[in-house]
C-alpha cells in the first residue's frame, strides 16, 4: 500500500464519517460521551495508525542491511531504488539503499553494515574460486560481466523474499523507460547463467520468459553452453564439491 492509496483511503473514511455525524441530532450524540466508546475509539484509531506508519515511513525510511527491510515490503513485493556498490559473484551484489529524495548518505564503516546484498532471482551462474576451490569455467567472466552491466549504476529492486544466508532475492533492474533492462536476463541471454530450479526459487512473474533464454542460449552454445558433456550446473558443482570433500 503507497502513501497515496493510504492518503485516499483516509479521506474516504473522513467523508463517510462526516455524512454519518450530519444525519445525526444532538440527543442521539450523547453516547459519545461515554467514556467506554471514548475509550473503543482510542484503540481502534491508536490500532490502525500503528498499521498504517510503518507502510507510510517506509519510502523514506534507509536500510542499511537487509535485516532492516520489514517482511510486509518482501510479502508485497515493494520496489526499492539502490546503488550498486560492489559485485561478489555473477549473481550476487552488494548496494546502497536510497529512500525516496535521498541520496546514498553516510557510509563510514564496514559494507556488512551499511550495505544490502542482494542475490539476482531466477538464476545461477558458475561459482568464482573461493574457500580454496578453483571456481568454475565463466565464473570470473559472468562476475566481470554484471560489473561491467551495473558498474555503479543506480538500480531498482524487486523485493522478493530474504534467503537463508541474509540476502534479499531481488529482480534488479536498471536503466529507464523503454531502455529498462533485467539483470537476470542480461546473463542468460549471454549464456553465462542457467534458471534456478532448487527449492525456493523465485522468478517474480517472469519464469517463462527466463526459460526461453535459457533455452535460446543453450541451442546456441554460448558460453558456459559451449561446454558439452563437461557442463556442470553450479547445484552439481557445488554437489560435486561435498562429496569429494567428505
Amino acid at each position: 500500500m503507497d502513501i497515496e492509496t493510504i492518503r485516499k483511503e483516509a479521506e474516504a473514511q473522513w467523508k463517510r464519517i462526516n455524512t454519518q455525524f450530519g444525519q445525526l441530532d444532538v440527543g442521539k450524540m450523547a453516547f459519545l460521551h461515554d467514556k467506554n466508546v471514548q475509550l473503543i475509539g482510542a484503540f481502534t484509531f491508536g490500532l490502525v495508525l500503528g498499521l498504517a506508519i510503518p507502510k507510510v515511513r517506509a519510502p523514506f525510511q534507509r536500510f542499511s542491511t537487509v535485516e532492516e527491510i520489514p517482511n510486509f515490503m518482501f510479502q508485497e513485493q515493494r520496489k526499492i531504488r539502490a546503488k550498486a556498490i560492489s559485485v561478489s559473484d555473477g549473481d550476487t551484489l552488494r548496494v546502497r539503499h536510497l529512500p525516496f529524495l535521498r541520496g546514498p548518505g553516510n557510509m563510514d564503516g564496514k559494507l556488512s553494515e551499511t550495505t544490502m546484498q542482494i542475490r539476482l532471482c531466477a538464476i545461477d551462474t558458475p561459482e568464482t574460486p573461493k574457500f580454496g576451490n578453483q571456481g568454475q569455467p565463466f565464473g570470473d567472466e559472468a562476475k566481470e560481466y554484471l560489473t561491467k552491466i551495473l558498474g555503479d549504476r543506480k538500480l531498482m529492486l524487486t523485493l522478493l523474499q530474504k534467503d537463508q544466508y541474509a540476502r534479499a532475492v531481488c529482480l534488479v533492474e536498471y536503466g529507464w523507460g523503454p531502455f529498462k533492462k533485467d539483470a537476470s536476463e542480461e546473463l542468460l541471454k549471454a549464456g553465462l547463467a542457467n534458471v534456478y530450479r532448487q527449492t525456493g526459487a523465485v522468478y517474480g512473474g517472469k519464469q517463462s520468459v527466463y526459460d526461453k533464454l535459457e533455452e535460446r542460449a543453450k541451442n546456441q552454445k554460448l558460453k558456459m553452453w559451449s561446454q558439452g558433456d563437461k557442463f556442470e550446473t553450479t547445484s552439481e558443482y557445488k554437489a560435486r564439491i561435498r562429496s569429494e570433500k567428505s
